[in-house]
């Protein structure tokens, strides 16, 4: 007897990225709607974006880390909180706020992790420094001044780049 059955396999989807399960199987009550096993791939609808589950580890599907990305155009003038034109937002939420004179915080609670968070930030103009640090884990520090007189300035900031990667 030969088997003409036909199956298609397909893959978990939900919205926002999978998680890892807090017991092993998906029957006790336990489980949210974003949990895979171990090998299951998972299809976020929000960003299209597909991973996998590696042991305890969530990773894309081609097996890379996983990371969330922020990119933006900076600008900023007076004593008003920079603002952005953002290209690119997977950490959604972010704050900017004004300290000081050339000196500005980036908030979000628990976002910024220790060993997990790569910034690059960027102008362009000559005799111009942009400078980005992380502070803690939930707060960035913006800085902006002048290469010549060494002073923290307001204003400076004019279409600089700024790229947070956050992995994990």
């Amino acid at each position: 007897m030969t088997c003409d059955k036909k199956q298609r396999y397909g893959i978990k989807r939900g919205s926002g990225r999978p998680t890892i399960p807090v017991s092993s199987h998906h029957r006790n009550g336990d489980w949210l709607a974003t949990d895979i096993y171990e090998g299951e791939q998972y299809q976020d609808i929000d960003d299209g974006k597909v991973f996998t589950r590696n042991g305890t580890s969530i990773t894309n599907a081609d097996g890379s880390p996983v990371s969330f990305v922020y990119k933006a155009l900076i600008d900023q003038s007076g004593t008003n909180a920079p603002t952005a034109t953002v290209l690119q937002d997977e950490i959604t939420g972010l704050t900017f706020n004004y300290v000081s004179a050339g000196i500005y915080t980036i908030d979000k609670v628990g976002a910024f992790l220790d060993t997990k968070v790569f910034i690059l930030s960027q102008r362009v103009v000559p005799g111009i420094i942009m400078s980005c640090k992380r502070l803690s884990d939930d707060q960035l520090e913006l800085t902006s001044w002048n290469d010549g007189s060494n002073i923290y300035s307001n204003d400076l900031l004019a279409k600089s780049s700024l790229l947070i990667e956050i992995h994990g």
